[in-house]
């Protein structure tokens, strides 16, 4: 799928090529190193911002980038049991923070509600279902836990390969 117009759909995981991160993988990196990865863009975004003069790595981060705020889940909202997720809680605490696949919701207002009543006097913010929030955490373990909730709420819950990953986001 073309995204931003840069008429660009890849046909294959991009592996970086050069750098500290040589050999990694694009889509492992959007649950691995996804502030990384909004860095790495803005970077090459300063660099060239012109579409007919970006390489293919450039473009191929954008279209991902661009992707992983379109993932849907196909779990049935455990609050109403109708819709599908598309939210998820968390409790900041000293330590950092909580999650847990039972506290995610839909888009009804009632069933935010019922996960701020879940959350024991504590208020909870409620994040979309969206990669960009792992940018939101400045915490490594916290962005971490966060990615293995997306796996599993996107049933990527066995061992993630480059080809998988790249299946999930080209969909």
């Amino acid at each position: 799928m073309d995204i931003d117009g840069l008429g660009y759909t890849p046909d294959s995981p991009y592996l970086i090529e050069s750098g500290k991160r040589v050999g990694k993988c694009l889509e492992l990196l959007m649950f691995k190193d996804y502030p990384f990865l909004v860095w790495f863009k803005n970077e090459r975004n300063k660099e060239c911002k012109d579409p007919n003069r970006m390489n293919k790595m450039h473009k191929h981060l954008i279209w991902l980038l661009a992707q992983g705020n379109t993932r849907k889940s196909s779990v049935v909202c455990p609050q109403c049991g109708r819709n599908p997720i598309t939210h998820f809680s968390v409790i900041r605490g000293k330590f950092g923070i909580s999650i847990s696949a039972n506290h995610i919701c839909c888009d009804n207002q009632n069933c935010k509600e019922k996960l701020i009543g879940m959350a024991g006097g504590k208020m909870p913010e409620i994040l979309p279902l969206k990669f960009w929030v792992l940018d939101y955490f400045s915490y490594r373990s916290d962005q971490r836990a966060i990615a293995n909730l997306f796996r599993k709420l996107f049933g990527l819950e066995e061992r993630l390969t480059r080809e998988k990953a790249f299946e999930f986001f080209k969909r």
